[in-house]
């Protein structure tokens, strides 16, 4: 029975030690600043309550986040009906929520206004930390140099 119990608290400390951090909410103008200036890549999304592209878009960032193969990404979310956030989208340009802001360290802010995919917000995130697209799987290779013939 001892056994049975230590093997099931080692699979939850496993478990628990696999659990990447979910998406942070920025709540000043301080943190966001922090945020921008980090040295690891970031994800930033610019939202709104009222916004119903936000709502959408809000689980496909949570997904992608919770990806182990982005361990180091930093993911934040600002709400910019926040009272203390009210003026950044003015200071930013943000011209439309969401505004997404994928920041690699040393190189200029990928911006991308309106609502994704999950699979776009992943590709980008992909490119953010590696500096280079997505590879191709073998399916959508086969049909990349199809349409290339045609």
């Amino acid at each position: 029975m001892n056994s049975n119990f230590l093997s099931y608290g080692l699979l939850i400390a496993f478990h628990t030690s696999l659990v990447v951090a979910a998406v942070k909410d920025i709540t000043t103008v301080e943190e966001y600043e922090k945020a921008k200036a980090s040295h690891k890549p970031t994800v930033i999304v610019f939202n709104s309550p009222s916004c119903d592209a936000c709502t959408l878009m809000e689980p496909f960032i949570k997904s992608v986040s919770e990806k182990g193969c982005y361990k180091g990404v930093d993911f934040y979310c600002v709400n910019t009906q926040h009272d203390a956030l009210k003026e950044l989208p003015k200071t930013e340009k943000i011209l439309a929520y969401p505004t997404t802001l994928f920041l690699r360290p040393g190189e200029k802010p990928r911006i991308e206004r309106g609502s994704m995919s999950e699979k776009e917000v992943d590709d980008i995130t992909y490119e953010c930390v590696h500096g280079k697209r997505k590879p191709l799987t073998p399916v959508k290779r086969t049909a990349a140099k199809k349409a290339e013939k045609e």
